[in-house]
Parts: structure tokens; sequence; C-alpha cells
């Protein structure tokens, strides 16, 4: 797939954000783009086994200074037509290095803290938390200069991107930036999935994606639904649950524990104990008929609370985006309207129950929502889709025009 202008793109992701990196890539390769990435040595061992285009160079995080690191490679910087800044979690004062801010592109994953920090602060509510609370503060507050460094960043960068449209309309509605500097979403991940999808029939393939994490989802509804089902009612459907992710940690055995006290032979749980490597992931994604996305309504990026679907993308749109599967949220959350369809809501234990009842009895409903699914994920964010929308962008800012 061949764009019919050249540009030299700076990619650039000195966080941790490395999955969010592959999919930017996997969009832009396979071009007569010229790409250089700047990266740290963790996420490139993350990306290990994966094969790029020989357009591709990159450049790896070697000192301690991500501001040196950057000056160090000016004029790369200074030959590129645009300059993608994948995403920025720390350190906002390394980005200043770079010197010509209209052909910067910033994507925000996090809205409250990028653009209204002083009144979304989460207070410690136990000596850990300001323990950790204390530690942000002297290392990104006093030392790194965040209030300062964020202000100039923000007024300096003339084009913003959002990973959906939803995001991109909050902060437009509360004026966060000029309208001039809002450009069109360019979604975190690409549709990647080359199966046809997995026709439900005799065993129901639930799946959570992600490690076991309290401050990220409440399994408590999954785990009431499942007793419903096998207690209350005293079904005999054939379910099998994947929690696919890391199960370590205090929290993660008295998730596994709890389900495991539902005891039913015709209940299947599959944990894995760290973890799981992407050939594996991308095996149970593939087989999957539903997933279930128990995200909480608060996140916290560092000090910072964020609420998933209005200042934050949750994980299941990123995981729709890649696999196209009917997913199922709590009812707080607010999908991107065009999700409406494929994203359902639950509001609470015995709703959930309910759902995954009639679609078990429902075989051919299930199947034809899933059907649809993958046929809208797979058009909306196809690779070829992603890359029209951000060949356009890049090319507007490379003849300075308006985006």
């Amino acid at each position: 797939m061949l764009s019919n202008e050249k540009i030299n793109l700076c990619v650039i992701e000195l966080d941790f954000h490395f999955d969010l990196l592959d999919s930017l890539l996997k969009i832009v390769e396979n071009t007569n783009y010229s790409i250089h990435v700047f990266t740290t040595k963790r996420n490139m061992e993350l990306l290990k086994g994966i094969q790029y285009h020989d357009s591709i160079t990159f450049h790896i995080l070697n000192s301690f200074s991500k501001y040196l690191f950057l000056r160090k490679h000016a004029d790369l910087f200074e030959q590129s037509d645009v300059i993608f800044i994948n995403t920025i979690a720390t350190d906002f004062g390394a980005y200043l290095a770079l010197k010509d801010p209209s052909k910067i592109i910033l994507r925000i994953h996090n809205i409250n803290k990028q653009f209204n920090p002083n009144r979304s602060i989460y207070f410690p509510n136990s000596l850990f938390s300001f323990w950790k609370f204390s530690s942000y503060i002297v290392r990104q507050v006093i030392l790194k200069l965040f209030p300062i460094h964020r202000r100039i960043l923000n007024n300096r960068i003339q084009h913003f991107t959002f990973p959906d449209d939803g995001l991109k309309e909050y902060v437009i509605n509360k004026k966060y930036l000029p309208a001039e500097k809002v450009i069109p979403s360019i979604p975190f991940k690409v549709f990647s999935s080359t199966l046809t999808p997995s026709e439900f029939d005799d065993e129901l393939r639930i799946t959570i994606i992600g490690g076991i994490d309290k401050k990220r989802r409440d399994y408590y509804t999954a785990i009431e639904a499942l007793k419903h089902i096998y207690h209350t009612n005293k079904s005999n459907l054939k379910i099998s649950l994947t929690l696919l992710g890391s199960s370590e940690g205090e929290y993660g055995e008295f998730i596994k524990e709890e389900l495991l006290k539902i005891k039913h032979p015709s209940l299947r749980l599959t944990f894995f104990d760290s973890r799981v490597n992407e050939s594996h992931f991308l095996t149970v994604m593939n087989s999957s008929h539903i997933i279930i996305s128990p995200i909480i309504q608060d996140s916290k990026a560092e000090i910072y609370h964020e609420t998933y679907g209005e200042t934050k993308t949750s994980g299941s749109i990123l995981d729709f985006m890649k696999f196209g599967i009917l997913t199922l949220t709590p009812d707080y959350y607010s999908p991107p309207s065009e999700l409406e369809k494929y994203i359902l809501k639950y509001t609470d234990g015995i709703n959930l129950a309910e759902i995954l009842i009639d679609f078990y009895s429902n075989p051919t409903k299930l199947n034809l929502l899933n059907e649809k699914s993958k046929a809208f994920a797979s058009k909306k964010y196809s690779k070829k889709e992603l890359f029209s929308i951000s060949h356009t962008i890049f090319t507007s800012i490379k003849n300075k025009g308006n985006v």
C-alpha cells in the first residue's frame, strides 16, 4: 500500500505504551514513508519478535535524560515533515527539545491530567497512597516541573489528536483547546484479526482481558452473574471464562478463589500466573464469543482522576478495535456513539447473567452480532482506513495547510 506523497515521519514513544506504538507502525509501514522511531529499550524488548519494514529505523534511548536524547537527534527532527508524539505520561519538559511545534502532533490519552490536573487530583486515603502521592509530587511536580512544562507544551503544540471522537468532542465542549488545534482522531489500535468470527454452538467462551487489577476492573459483577446462573437458576449452561492476563498478587489470588468457589461441572475457568505471550493471547481472542470489560468508572493516572469513556479511552474500546468481538461493559460507561450496537451494557450481576443466558439460548443472535461486529471493525479500523485518515493529516501538516 503506497501513498502518493512521501512523508518523513518521526514517531516518539518514550513511556511504556509499546502496544500503541506497534499499532501506529502497522498503520504507516509498507508505504513510501521514511520513519524514524524514538523509544526505550524496554519497549523494544516487549516488541521483540515483531518484524517491521525496512523503512522504519529505531533509535533507542541510551541516556538518563529524555531531553538530551531528543536534542541529540535534532537533525532528524529538523528534516522531518511530521513529528508524532504517540503518548506522554512523564517528563513533559523533555519534549520542549523539539524546536518546530508547527509539525508536532500530540496524541492525548489522559485528558484531565493534560488539561485540567489541578481540579482532578486524587488525594491519598492511606499511608501507602500518601507515600505514592508524595513521591509523585517530588519527582514530577517539583523536580521535573510538570505544571510549568505541561502549560508551555500545551501552548506550543499546534495539533492535538485523540483516540476516539468521544474524547475529542469532550475537549472541544470543555474548551480545553482552541478548536483549530483539535485535529481528526487517530485511534490507538488497528484491526488485526485475520480469522472469521468464532461461532458459538455448544460452549460460550467469554474473555476478560488484562491483568487482574483492582484499580481498573471490578470482577464482582461477573462473579455475581455466574453465581446467579449456576447457584440461583441451577442452570447447566456450558461456559468457559478466561481471565486473559496475570493473576499474580493478593487481589488476583482473591478473585481466583472467589471464582473457583462457584464449582460447577459446566463452568470452565482459565487463569494465568504471569503475562500472556502474544501468540497465545491471539489464540484465545480468536476463539472468544464475548468480551466482558468490567471497567470501573474512575481511573487514575498517577495522582489524577480520569473517567473511562469521558476523559480516557478504556481497554474495551481498544480490544474491540483490534478484534471486533461483541463487548459487554457496565452501564455507566459511554462508548463512542458509532459503537453502541456492538458494545452492550449491563446494570448489575443479575442483568449480566440474563444477557449471557439470552445469548446462550439464541446462538444465531450472538453469531450474527459477532459477524456484524467484526465486519464493522474490519472496515472502520482497518489499516487502509486508518492510513487514509493519518496520511491526509500528515500531508496537510507537511504542506502547512489546515488539518
